[in-house]
């Protein structure tokens, strides 16, 4: 500021200039912006306005954060008209964020990065916000976001997954909450466990309803902090009727059936029955048995006295619903 060449001055958008003398410069009014923290000396003759023109920062660009170690370094490109930065942290997917920085200077960002120590092992994301001289809420810059990081290894627990059928051809799913988890993926098999596919994936909700077909399924859903896979929580659920079996009588010894059958993609419990009368009524003769009861695991019968038998196999789901039990399977044999 030149003598003579001003009658008035606006500071207000300058709110770095530490002093200013409006005697020295002849000026008439001078505009002093709320929260300058500068010194202005005045003679009698000068008008000070306070007058706030809030000018809002711009946001930090090139946010980056990059675990090393048990620690995230922090970088950032400067911001015209920062006098400090701000860092919070979330360790919940971004849903709530923690300050983890004291009032950083200027030169923080691109010049010397930020360190932040991390309590434990985890799945980050990290805010900055640049501020003026007034850290004031009004010119604060908007927050910039740096991707997920992920500090040590981190180890997602395995959700609660639950199933229900709100249509004929439809699966409902739910599950509970993983912790660090940042989305979830969805895997459905349709033969008893030997391959699944991923049907959903980066899943924010905890919840997904698939449309499927009649038959017997296992899902499995995992949480995700970017590349780190949970473990599995796991869930069957049968829409319509499980397969009939197919069932094998045989007799290895004069007093003994041996009865054995495929595995039922989806059943968790099979029963079986006796009739000695042709098949006009039959008895039940097992208690629950195991999935593992079929060729791998033979069932014995110990008959009585010479005749004919007809067994019957029915397989059931964990639900042991009439309403999703397979066909009765039969198979005879002479004793």
């Amino acid at each position: 500021v030149y003598a003579n060449q001003l009658t008035s001055l606006d500071v207000s958008t300058n709110i770095a200039l530490e002093y200013l003398s409006c005697t020295d410069n002849n000026l008439t009014t001078v505009y002093v912006p709320v929260g300058f923290s500068g010194t202005v000396h005045a003679d009698a003759d000068v008008k000070l306005i306070e007058k706030a023109v809030p000018i809002t920062l711009g946001t930090p660009t090139n946010f980056k954060a990059t675990a090393t170690g048990n620690n995230v370094k922090l970088t950032w490109n400067a911001v015209d008209g920062a006098a400090a930065y701000h860092i919070y942290r979330s360790a919940d997917g971004g849903k709530t964020f923690t300050q983890v920085s004291t009032r950083l200077a200027k030169n923080f960002g691109s010049s010397t990065p930020y360190f932040d120590d991390v309590v434990g092992n985890g799945a980050y994301i990290y805010a900055v916000r640049a501020y003026d001289a007034s850290l004031s809420k009004n010119t604060r810059s908007d927050e910039a976001r740096a991707a997920t990081v992920t500090v040590g290894t981190v180890k997602l627990e395995k959700p609660t997954v639950t199933a229900t059928k709100p249509t004929a051809n439809s699966v409902k799913l739910n599950w509970s909450r993983v912790d660090g988890a940042t989305s979830y993926t969805v895997y459905r098999s349709a033969d008893g466990g030997k391959t699944y596919q991923a049907v959903i994936s980066n899943l924010a909700a905890r919840g997904w309803t698939d449309k499927v077909a009649n038959g017997s399924y296992i899902y499995v859903v995992r949480g995700f902090s970017g590349t780190v896979k949970g473990d599995a929580g796991t869930v069957n659920v049968t829409v319509g009727k499980l397969a009939k079996p197919t069932v094998t009588a045989t007799k290895p010894t004069a007093k003994s059936v041996r009865l054995t059958w495929n595995s039922v993609p989806g059943a968790a419990a099979y029963y079986i029955y006796r009739s000695t009368d042709g098949g006009k009524t039959f008895v039940q003769i097992s208690t629950r048995l195991a999935k593992n009861f079929n060729g791998k695991t033979p069932y014995f019968d110990d008959a009585n006295g010479n005749s004919s038998y007809i067994y019957a196999v029915r397989a059931y789901d964990s639900s042991l619903s009439k309403d999703t039990r397979s066909d009765e399977a039969r198979a005879t044999v002479i004793v």
